[in-house]
């Protein structure tokens, strides 16, 4: 089996308008320029019990995807300049559609929001640098490889 490279998995952004009108291709910005990593803190929100069997259990509850892509500020590219006019938004003002299509061309796409956006900062002799997370309102849809 040949393996992948993190690269191969391609993370798209788009403007949101509402939750129910997808962006079409041509909406969506790759979010590449300057992102060094992106991480996967996608997380099981769970409920433990115990019931009269004795028996403790955790139940899944939800699932809560989230990426958080870090690098560099790369100020030209559409993508990053999506997340600046993010980064002091509150409320819907943070919502955007991510889709990320994964190394087997399975495609995942949903409303987010971007939370901790941090661009700029650090020592003086560095580059700047740009972090931020993407968190999903809900699971996103998946469309496995056509």
């Amino acid at each position: 089996m040949a393996q992948k490279l993190n690269s191969e998995r391609k993370h798209y952004i788009a403007p949101w308008t509402d939750d129910d009108t997808k962006p079409d291709e041509a909406g969506y910005l790759w979010l590449a320029s300057g992102i060094t990593t992106m991480g996967n803190d996608t997380e099981d929100k769970t409920e433990d019990y115990n019931d009269y069997t004795g028996i403790d259990t955790t139940d899944i509850t939800g699932v809560q995807v989230k990426w958080t892509p870090e690098g560099y500020v790369d100020f030209e590219d559409e993508a990053q300049a999506l997340v600046n006019t993010k980064r002091y938004a509150t409320g819907d003002g943070r919502k955007i559609w991510h889709k990320w299509v994964d190394t087997d061309g399975t495609t995942y796409e949903g409303v987010a929001r971007l939370l901790d956006v941090k661009i700029s900062g650090g020592d003086s002799n560095t580059k700047e640098e740009i972090s931020f997370t993407i968190q999903h309102d809900r699971v996103p849809e998946k469309t496995p490889k056509a």
